[in-house]
Formats: C-alpha cells, structure tokens, sequence
C-alpha cells in the first residue's frame, strides 16, 4: 500500500502500445467504489486519466499519446485538485477532488485495479511522493534528467 494524508504526486515513463483498451499505470483499490487509480484510457484516442473512485472525480488529459513513444506521465492530488501532466507541461485543466482514498489495499503497478485493464506497453521509473505536490519545475527537472535514458 501507499500511505499519503494531504496530497500525492506520482510519475512514471510510459510507452503505450496500440490498446484497444484501458491500460493501468499505477493503482490503489479494492472495488469500483473506493481508491484511486492513473491510467492510460482509450477514449478518442489514449490519453493520460487520474481518478477518485472514491471521490468520483476524474481528470482526462487533451493530448492524444501516440503508440511506440516515451512520455513522462505525472499525476497529481494536490488535497483540492487533481491533475495530470505530460512531459512536465500540464495536460488538462485541474478538476475540484478534496476526497481521495488513502486505504490499505495492495497497490499495482500496470495491472491494477483489474478492472481498469493491465497496462500494454512499455514502463520505467515509477516514482512516488507522499503528502507532496511536485511544482511544474520539479516535474521538467525529473523529465529533463531522466530523458535521456531512454533516447527522448
């Protein structure tokens, strides 16, 4: 589990492939009614997706993410808003979401929750921070250093 009270910040390298579904990034929950999950959703297009189960409040990013390419996914719940940010730039315009489940479930890197459907692609670097909201120059800091690792 991942124990976090007044905010949460999570990024991850992420290189979908072609999905003709949903694809978990990272997750924490136990039913469709409880925790919290970030995800790539195909819905026109993939798209980075945070919600709140609990909450039942979800951010889509605009950007349309394009099969076989890196891009560094930040998802983040500030105690007032969530959001999601594509390669340190922000993809979405922040939604109001001041419950966000902290539970004791198991949390799942690409495969969880299971019905949100495991993640199709490539993955490295997952990092998160607890009780932290990581600033847009913290996020481009991340991106610029990791980057080159993997040949963006």
């Amino acid at each position: 589990s991942l124990s976090f009270t007044t905010a949460l910040s999570l990024c991850a390298w992420v290189c979908p492939d072609a999905m003709a579904g949903n694809g978990s990034v990272i997750g924490q929950d136990g039913s469709a009614t409880r925790g919290w999950y970030a995800l790539v959703l195909n819905s026109g297009g993939m798209k980075l997706h945070l919600e709140s189960a609990i909450g039942g409040n979800a951010v889509t990013g605009g950007t349309v993410l394009t099969a076989g390419t890196w891009y560094f996914a930040s998802f983040i719940w500030s105690g007032t808003t969530i959001s999601v940010h594509l390669n340190g730039v922000s993809d979405a315009v922040p939604v109001a979401c001041t419950i966000f489940s902290n539970g004791s479930d198991i949390l799942g890197i690409g495969d969880s929750p299971p019905y949100t459907g495991k993640f199709k692609g490539k993955m490295w670097g997952h990092k998160a921070f607890p009780n932290q909201v990581l600033s847009t120059t913290e996020m481009t800091k991340i991106y610029q250093q990791e980057r080159h690792l993997l040949g963006v």
